[in-house]
């Protein structure tokens, strides 16, 4: 019988309540066996907390890389070096350092996934902005549903409406946009769409700014060929043939 895993992603950057997050995360799982978690945990030596509780019983399936906040590059460099401790799970969940769970999260979660699959949703990703909640376990009931859509004029908004969580609906409502602070999907995604390297969002940035490749090359401390490298990739993530087009994206 073939096991079905969950690799759960968590760039932590001084949060002192990741501790509680992971103690809850394999608590409330019902199988939590199968859920591996991968850690990047910046740290300060002025911290006087540790990421997780390590006389906890499933430490031992924590992946965990560490840096020294003043090495931080930001959120997506954070969500890139987690990705790296992935090890082919069956499904990836990507969320905050600061969450709480309900019981048998994992059973819910892939229950949702395989039905939308069965509705003919080939790759589906569940996202959702969860509800807020309070270190002495107290949550809102109140969640606000949040749905994308494009106007006439090409502008995208999103519009929030108020619903219990205690209503559950038949299928979640298709959207444009995901929340980075809880995402559910086929571990696959991670290889197919991974988060970019960082020096190639920051290639981009020059690139917008009308930089040449020598340029960006010695700005970067990279060699041109690697700068003409990057460029090529985004030139095929974002479906654009020219540095113009490239430069738009960030305009």
């Amino acid at each position: 019988m073939h096991v079905e895993t969950i690799f759960v992603q968590i760039a932590s950057y001084r949060d002192p309540d990741c501790k509680n997050t992971i103690r809850d995360l394999f608590k409330k799982a019902k199988y939590p066996q199968n859920i591996f978690i991968g850690l990047n945990w910046q740290y300060s030596h002025e911290d006087d907390f540790e990421p997780f509780y390590s006389e906890d019983k499933y430490t031992h399936q924590i992946r965990i890389v560490k840096h020294n906040c003043t090495q931080s590059k930001g959120v997506y460099w954070a969500r890139s070096k987690t990705q790296l401790l992935y090890k082919n799970e069956t499904y990836t969940l990507q969320i905050d350092a600061h969450m709480r769970f309900i019981e048998y999260w994992d059973e819910e979660l892939i229950k949702m996934y395989k039905k939308l699959t069965q509705n003919g949703i080939e790759k589906p990703v569940i996202s959702h902005y969860p509800p807020n909640f309070t270190l002495d376990g107290k949550y809102n009931t109140r969640q606000g549903k949040m749905t994308s859509y494009i106007r006439e004029d090409g502008i995208v908004y999103f519009k929030l409406s108020g619903y219990s969580i205690e209503q559950y609906d038949d299928m979640p409502l298709p959207s444009a946009s995901v929340a980075g602070s809880f995402i559910f999907a086929n571990g696959s995604m991670i290889k197919e769409i991974p988060y970019d390297p960082p020096k190639e969002f920051e290639v981009l940035q020059l690139v917008s700014k009308g930089d040449s490749n020598a340029k960006i090359a010695n700005e970067l401390d990279i060699a041109e060929v690697t700068v003409k490298k990057h460029i090529g990739s985004m030139f095929e993530k974002l479906d654009v043939k020219d540095r113009l087009s490239l430069a738009l994206i960030l305009k």
